[in-house]
This record gives C-alpha cells, sequence and structure tokens, in this order.
C-alpha cells in the first residue's frame, strides 16, 4: 500500500505539511522562548511544563510534517505524532496546575486550599489522562481492519483521558474563581497603589489561568467530539478543525504565556508572599509550599495525601489558613519586589 494511501486511511484526510512546518517553527521557537525564560527565573520550577508542552508539540507536528511529506515509515511517523500532540494538551494543563498552587502560596490568606493539594490532586489525575492518551494512541495507530476489538480499546481510552481533561478543567476553574472571590474580597484591606488602584501584578497570572482554561477546554471539547461523531463527519475527515482547536488553541496558549511568563511576574524568591493588608513578607514556611516531604514509597501508594487529610504531623505543615500575618518586625520583614 502506498504511503499516500496509509496517510489518508490514519487521518481520512491528507496532512498539509506547509501548515504542519509551520507549526513546528512556531513550537519550536516559543519552547526554546520559554526555555530561556525559565532560566533567567531563578529558575523557578513551576513553570517548567511551559516548556515541555511547547517540545512535545514540536516534536508531533514535525513527524506530522515528515509524513505530509511521505518521508520515513508512516506508521511510526503516525504513532509518535499522535501521541505527541495529544500528550502536550495535559503537559500545558499541569502548567497550569503547577502555575495556580504557586498562586496560592504567594497569597496564603486567599488559598482555598493548600498549593500542594491542588497540585497532587490535579497532577495525579492530569498523569493518569497523559497515561491514557499515550496508550489509546499506541493501540489505535496499531489497529487494521483484523483489530476492530484492539481499536475500540485505543479510543475509548482516548475518550475517558479527554473526558477527565474536560471534567479537571471545569474543576480547576471553580477552585481558580474561588481563589478570585477571595482576592476581590481581600482587596478592601489593600493601600491604594500609585496608579489609583488596589490591583496587584499577580492578577495578570490570574487571568492567564482563565484564558489558558477556556482554551484547553475547547480543545478537550473538540477531541471528545472528534472521537463520538460518525466517521463521515467533517470532525474527522477535515484538517482545518483539528488545526484551529488543536494546533492554533494551544500555540496561542503558548505564546501568551511567552508573553505574560508566571516567573517574570511572580516574586522569584519563593519565601515571599502577600499579606492581608496587600504588602509583601517573606516567611520560610512557604519555600516548601509546593514541595512533597514524604517518603517516596508514601508518595506512590497515596499520591492525593488522602491520609493527610486525618492525620496532622507534628512537623510544620503549610496552613493556608495559618498566622502569618504577625508584623513583629523581628520574625518577618517587608520585601520590596
Amino acid at each position: 500500500m502506498p504511503p499516500e494511501q496509509t496517510a489518508q486511511e490514519l487521518y481520512h484526510y491528507s496532512p498539509n505539511k506547509a501548515a504542519a512546518i509551520f507549526f513546528t517553527v512556531s513550537y519550536s521557537i516559543s519552547a526554546a522562548l520559554h526555555e530561556l525564560q525559565y532560566r533567567t527565573s531563578k529558575p523557578q520550577k513551576f513553570t517548567l511544563p511551559l516548556t515541555l508542552g511547547a517540545i512535545f508539540s514540536a516534536v508531533g507536528f514535525l513527524q506530522r510534517s515528515l509524513l505530509a511529506s511521505d518521508k520515513g515509515d508512516v506508521q511510526s511517523l503516525y504513532t509518535v505524532s499522535t501521541m505527541f500532540i495529544l500528550g502536550a494538551g495535559p503537559t500545558y494543563a499541569g502548567a497550569d496546575y503547577f502555575i495556580c498552587g504557586r498562586l496560592f502560596s504567594f497569597v496564603p490568606s486567599a488559598a482555598p486550599m493548600s498549593p500542594i493539594r491542588v497540585v497532587r490532586i490535579f497532577i495525579t489525575f492530569d498523569v493518569l489522562a497523559e497515561i491514557s492518551i499515550w496508550v489509546g494512541a499506541g493501540l489505535l495507530s496499531g489497529a487494521d481492519a483484523d483489530s476492530v476489538a484492539r481499536y475500540k480499546i485505543g479510543l475509548n481510552l482516548i475518550r475517558v483521558a479527554m473526558i477527565m481533561q474536560g471534567v479537571l478543567f471545569v474543576s480547576f476553574v471553580i477552585v481558580l474563581g474561588s481563589f478570585h472571590i477571595r482576592v476581590w474580597v481581600l482587596r478592601t484591606k489593600w493601600p491604594i497603589t500609585s496608579d489609583g488602584g488596589t490591583e496587584r501584578r499577580f492578577m495578570t497570572v490570574v487571568y492567564c489561568l482563565y484564558v489558558s482554561s477556556i482554551l484547553i477546554i475547547t480543545r478537550s471539547t473538540f477531541h471528545i467530539a472528534e472521537t463520538f461523531v460518525p466517521a463521515a463527519h467533517s470532525f474527522r475527515t477535515t484538517e482545518p478543525p483539528f488545526l484551529i482547536c488543536e494546533a492554533l488553541i494551544m500555540l496561542l496558549n503558548a505564546i501568551m504565556f511567552n508573553v505574560f511568563h508566571p516567573g517574570h511576574i511572580l516574586p522569584i524568591d519563593s519565601r515571599v508572599y502577600l499579606g492581608v493588608d496587600g504588602q509583601e513578607r517573606s516567611n520560610d514556611a512557604i519555600e516548601g509550599a509546593l514541595y512533597d516531604s514524604r517518603p517516596m514509597l508514601q508518595k506512590i501508594l497515596d499520591p492525593l495525601d488522602i491520609r493527610g487529610l486525618f492525620v496532622r504531623g507534628k512537623k510544620g505543615r503549610y496552613d493556608p489558613q495559618a498566622e502569618l500575618e504577625m508584623d513583629d518586625p523581628s520574625i518577618r520583614r517587608l520585601v520590596r519586589h
């Protein structure tokens, strides 16, 4: 069977070479910028998934461009392309979760839950979605006319992953919205800034997370619909829906965080937090807010730290409701950022 026919069968259309090259170059540039921004922000590890997501997309579209150019083994190119392009979504989602956790540690008095628990809960299910996508893509690419069961299993795994990601982000928006409301209430206690308002720089990151959530939910909705619509539907037989709802949307997400990079907006010093009076302070307890100090075996057996909900350790754990607002200069100092 000629490569063109095999590609046509796998994609249900002929991939556009120029579009694949454009997105390969665009994602590569974005990834390089994210890596540079990551390194120039101390680095702050919570922004690392932004780089990984752009790299995943670049690799995926590179394979797609090779396939469109009839270079290499079509089956292998399709498998790698599908795994990396679909796998980029959960990686971008993971970036949002880590950024949200950093926000919660920066404004602990407005955090609806502890930063580490945000990361644990959302990242755990995000990793499950990533695994489902990679396994499902592998099963789909290896399926043929005689392996209907294999095809159905792969398709269902991708369906589950996309639905899971959609539900995760709806939940994430609710948590982020709760944080936003609490910040809005706290702002009544903040001093007026030089521009006559009480807005703070970190709110730019909050707005970016809202936009990112909308983009990723739109992407997930498209892929959910794509797996359920009939084989003859335009979502599956034409390329423009994919280029818009996957390639373009995720590129906009990557570029947005290039322009408004959280590592350059939030304080580089992870010990810095914002008090209820709107002033920045420093406390060593905040630094460990995103660090899971449990033994490795316990992390594996209990990734969500369910035990931690019922058992309080004697050692200092991060508590967003803790008394961090004591203005004793011998304990806390005002930070000028």
